[in-house]
């Protein structure tokens, strides 16, 4: 009877001492890490987590936040968040380095958006729209270039197709165009400089068109 006392003693103590260490499994014998509550050592084997199809991982019922489960469906890890299911990324290191509220890409290749085979250094498939101004120190070219506001270009700007500004355009060198450029504002007006001195200017006046040899003239 006594015996029978000493073990339980020594079974309960021996639990209680795991609870507060953790829990080791390894090959050698060696104590879990003090932050550990279950500590695995081993030089040929790892970890299988359970693994099911996405119908399966879906379908678990009363899901706890943190849970971690391998997707055959997807071949890949899914954790938990609390409120959805979340893939874990399988890249390597991110390209991207954040610095404050900036975030910047210093690779030597292309970004694509939408295409997976960028020819320049920010290639996107698809429509771009700024709510604020553009500024080219460069060349700005392409098929149809529409502006809802002003449209400001330091180097050259080169159309091969229409140009409609709603609101206002700034050349500082040339302007080609080999199709169309339209002015949608009622008193809408091309000035024509060298330098910051007026030379010419042709404006739109309702229905009439006003060419003089300075923006400032009134006829």
């Amino acid at each position: 009877m006594k015996t029978g006392f000493a073990f339980l003693f020594l079974l309960l103590t021996s639990a209680a001492i795991a609870q507060q260490q953790g829990v080791a499994i390894s090959a050698d014998g060696s104590a879990p890490a003090s932050s550990a509550m279950l500590d695995i050592k081993s030089t040929d084997k790892g970890v299988l987590v359970p693994r099911m199809t996405t119908a399966q991982r879906t379908a678990i019922a009363n899901v706890v936040k943190g849970l971690l489960v391998f997707d055959n469906t997807t071949s890949s890890f899914w954790f938990y968040n609390g409120t959805a299911w979340t893939e874990l990324s399988s890249g390597g290191a991110s390209p991207w380095t954040a610095s404050g509220t900036n975030v910047s890409n210093t690779n030597t290749g292309n970004v694509g958006i939408g295409t997976a085979s960028p020819t320049a250094k920010l290639h996107v498939s698809g429509n771009v729209r700024s709510t604020g101004r553009i500024d080219a120190e460069g060349i700005i070219e392409g098929p149809n270039i529409r502006a809802m506001g002003p449209l400001y270009v330091s180097g050259n700007a080169v159309l091969a197709g229409p140009l409609l500004v709603n609101n206002s355009a700034n050349v500082v060198q040339n302007l080609n165009s080999f199709s169309s450029m339209s002015i949608s504002n009622d008193a809408g007006i091309f000035e024509f400089k060298s330098g910051t001195t007026d030379k010419g200017f042709v404006q739109l006046s309702g229905d009439d068109l006003r060419v003089g040899t300075h923006s400032s003239n009134t006829a």
